[in-house]
């Protein structure tokens, strides 16, 4: 029955599109969150079409494998950048006036780095330690 629900991809739109809502105006704690996270993976694995392809993709294929050392480097990575800031002088305080093109490229930036070194230590670390495990 689920099944037959979750294979239409607007799932995926009124998921995302109730969580950015609901995020901006400051409405949902995180731990309501969960179930709705919960949700749309499970409507990932079901839908068709466009949106089945493109979660299929070689790109998107690839996050998924990488995506434990994209969890393992993100925060360390957010530290080492908060600390860098506080050595500098700087006191990363939210600011009243919100520039988004700014707030957007320092996203993008932060994440091209999270992906790049996650990349690095998948290769270099993850993927020799799991070929090790399959000879024991």
């Amino acid at each position: 029955m689920w099944a037959s629900v979750l294979k239409f991809g607007y799932w995926f739109i009124v998921l995302w599109g109730g969580l950015l809502f609901l995020w901006h105006r400051d409405l949902l704690p995180d731990p309501f969150a969960i179930p709705v996270f919960s949700l749309l993976i499970l409507h990932m694995a079901y839908v068709k079409g466009f949106l089945g392809s493109l979660l299929n993709s070689r790109v998107f294929t690839y996050l998924g494998d990488i995506s434990y050392s994209v969890y393992m480097v993100h925060m360390p990575l957010i530290l080492t950048l908060f600390v860098v800031l506080l050595l500098k002088g700087e006191v990363p305080v939210p600011s009243k006036e919100v520039n988004f093109v700014q707030n957007w490229v320092g996203a993008f930036i932060f994440w091209a780095i999270v992906i790049a070194i996650a990349s690095a230590t998948y290769r270099f670390i993850e993927q020799p330690a799991r070929n090790k495990l399959r000879i024991l």
